[in-house]
């Protein structure tokens, strides 16, 4: 009897058997976390740098086993996530991805596509399947531990070997100079800083912990997105955060004294720079030359070169992944994609995943008004704006970005607002239901 009372009990290890489920959950979740700091450092981090060849190297292995990985979980989790991914507005990722699979035929680059949309599938199932595991505070942990390993590595590398960590531009003086990127592109690291900074943002205001804990974290990425010279990334993440706290009522226009008194500087000073507006923009850019701030440095271009290719082939695009190849060919490095989010996507997809694209900023932009949460907010509000002049979301390469906007269409799903713990709704092993 009392042998049989220690089996049901007591486990092989010695340990409670609710114990032993309780070190299994908790191994669980961590493997999962690293599995997604593991996938967002090897897509963001360029290794071999910028003289890449078009054919596979290590990196390119690597990436393709890691995206595999997470399409694995992604399967193996399936029965218990197809109720998510089929709920509204997360079956509008579903619905991309078929259509993706659907235009594979009419690609330019079959192979290319083959690729891009096999990476898509994986994130698709991959992060309604992680987050129906993870509460909400260990899956944002994940994404901000990874960014911030990133950026130490950026600027290590960036310091050691300047040659390799910076990017050579030519100055307004017509010398060469090195913007910081350490591992990337520095506009690619200036948009994963504004990430970070938002994230940390919604973080404070859904006090998941003191603002204090936050504060050398979002001073080191301040200073790592100033530092990458990143305009568009620098505008976004502002505007991005003045919308996130005005609406949630932390900065109160009409009623705020400190926000009275910006409104009368800025006055002030659009005033006295009425009749010097030119200069003002010559300044802005990073050439001295006005015409760069007119064309949004060049995209206006690209921006008429993309809506010509896209009438060429409105229903289907050139194939997934492909639209970077279009525009590669005609601008090089200067403009290797369509640098807007809607004629990117429509580049690849057609007009259908334009529509679709459409339908997600829709269903996100009516959540956050009828159900408010800084985090999935913050998310939308940042790739919203970024998505002006880059392409964030649904490239080949399952950025940050991506990542987090399929997170956010299912987020109010997976963590009610009403659930302080903010655990997923859904019961997992291990846990009670």
């Amino acid at each position: 009897m009392n042998s049989l009372d220690l089996t049901d009990h007591v486990g092989r290890t010695g340990l409670p058997a609710a114990a032993q489920a309780n070190v299994s959950l908790h191994a669980k979740k961590i493997g999962l976390q690293a599995l997604i700091a593991v996938l967002l450092f090897v897509y963001l981090a360029d290794f071999p740098g910028r003289e890449r060849s078009s054919g596979f190297d290590a990196q390119i292995v690597v990436r393709l086993a890691i995206a595999a990985a997470c399409g694995l979980v992604g399967l193996w989790r399936l029965s218990r996530s197809v109720e998510l991914i089929n709920w509204f507005p997360g079956a509008l990722s579903v619905g991309l991805g078929l259509w993706a699979t659907m235009i594979l035929p009419a690609s330019i680059d079959p192979a290319r596509s083959i690729v891009a949309t096999c990476i898509i599938w994986c994130v698709i199932l991959f992060v309604p399947a992680v987050m129906q595991q993870l509460s909400a505070k260990e899956f944002i942990a994940a994404v901000l531990v990874s960014q911030f390993v990133f950026f130490v590595a950026c600027w290590i590398t960036y310091l050691i070997a300047p040659e390799f960590g910076g990017y050579e531009f030519v100055g307004r003086d017509g010398e060469l100079y090195y913007r910081f990127g350490g591992l990337v592109h520095p506009n690619g690291l200036g948009h994963e800083a504004a990430i970070f900074l938002i994230l940390l943002l919604a973080t404070g205001l859904n006090r998941w912990t003191h603002w204090k804990v936050l504060a050398a974290p979002a001073l080191f990425a301040l200073v790592t997105l100033i530092r990458t010279e990143s305009r568009t990334s620098i505008i976004a993440a502002a505007l991005a955060a003045l919308l996130l706290l005005c609406c949630y009522g932390i900065l109160r226009l009409p009623k705020a004294p400190v926000a009275w008194f910006l409104a009368a500087v800025l006055i002030v000073v659009l005033g006295t720079a009425e009749w010097n507006q030119e200069s003002l923009l010559r300044n802005f850019s990073r050439s001295g030359d006005l015409e760069e701030v007119i064309g949004a440095n060049g995209r206006a271009d690209v921006w008429e070169f993309a809506v010509s290719k896209i009438a060429d082939s409105p229903l289907t695009g050139y194939g997934c992944g492909c639209g970077y190849t279009v525009t590669f060919e005609k601008y090089d490095q200067a403009a290797p994609h369509a640098h807007n989010q809607f004629l990117g996507i429509m580049m690849d997809m057609g007009v259908p995943g334009g529509l679709l694209l459409a339908g997600m900023v829709a269903a996100l932009l009516w959540s956050m008004v009828t159900r408010p949460d800084a985090m999935p907010d913050g998310i939308f509000l940042l790739l919203v704006i970024s998505g002006i002049t880059e392409i964030p979301v649904f490239s080949a390469h399952p950025l940050t970005a991506t990542l987090l906007w399929i997170a956010a269409l299912h987020w109010r799903k997976v963590y009610p607002a009403t659930q302080e713990s903010r655990e997923p709704a859904v019961a997992i092993e291990g846990t009670c239901p």
